[in-house]
């Protein structure tokens, strides 16, 4: 976060300035929304009320809710080709009998939150479907601990078509995430421990697979399938310095 401070002619204003700055705490952005989308396996077409009444008791029963997942966002597909009398967005009688207000009221009875895709005029976009998640994943506190912290990950090396992302963690840990980009083709992927800035005895854990690994040397190799990633957080023992004075563009 870049604080932008307005100078003042008066020297005693701008040295006031300066030290209530330097002595305010830096605070910590709300935790990102999480939630479910219709888009990324129903598309425009498959959507109905009875789909989206079914996630909203899903979510509210089986543990997601309590994961942090509040969000039920239908991504196109709920309208009406015609406007009301208004010019407001109506909901597509077919599909959705009850109106979207009746979703709300449900989403709203079990501590949820319904979100709506809107774009100007009567037309939705279009699309496919692109594959689930698996629950597994959507569970795995582990990830969503990663995804709270306000700070952002960086891309902090490209080799071919490996990406490595990183993120500071509390505790002189590390977030690292290793993207194999291609489509077909499984890759190997290097960490080298000086990519992130660490040095010395560094222990690592990878969360998608739920165990620690063994980390030999200054590096770790692993292959990645197409269009997979290794999710690590690293975690260093005894450094050369801290991995937030040493990452690549701090």
């Amino acid at each position: 976060m870049i604080t932008k401070t307005r100078f003042i002619v008066l020297p005693l204003t701008v040295l006031l300035t300066v030290a209530v700055a330097a002595q305010t705490p830096r605070q910590s952005a709300e935790p990102p929304p999480m939630g479910w989308n219709s888009w990324n396996w129903f598309g425009k077409q498959e959507i109905n009320e009875s789909i989206v009444q079914g996630v909203i008791d899903a979510i509210a029963s089986n543990g997601l809710k309590e994961a942090g997942y509040k969000y039920v966002v239908i991504d196109g597909g709920w309208r009406n080709k015609d406007l009301g009398p208004d010019n407001e967005p109506l909901a597509d009688p077919d599909k959705f009998p009850h109106g979207i207000m009746a979703l709300a009221d449900r989403a709203h009875s079990r501590g949820l939150k319904l979100g709506l895709h809107t774009v100007p005029g009567t037309h939705d976009c279009g699309g496919d479907k692109v594959g689930g998640y698996e629950k597994e994943i959507l569970m795995n506190r582990e990830c969503i601990a990663v995804d709270q912290p306000s700070e952002q990950g960086r891309r902090i090396k490209v080799d071919g078509d490996i990406e490595i992302w990183a993120k500071h963690l509390a505790g002189q840990r590390m977030a690292v995430l290793l993207i194999n980009r291609h489509a077909s083709a499984a890759k190997t992927a290097t960490m080298n421990w000086r990519d992130a800035g660490l040095a010395g005895t560094i222990s690592a854990r990878d969360i998608y697979q739920k165990k620690d690994i063994q980390a030999v040397g200054d590096s770790f190799q692993t292959e990645i399938a197409p269009h997979g990633c290794a999710f690590l957080i690293l975690a260093a023992g005894t450094a050369d310095a801290s991995p937030a004075s040493r990452m690549p563009g701090k």
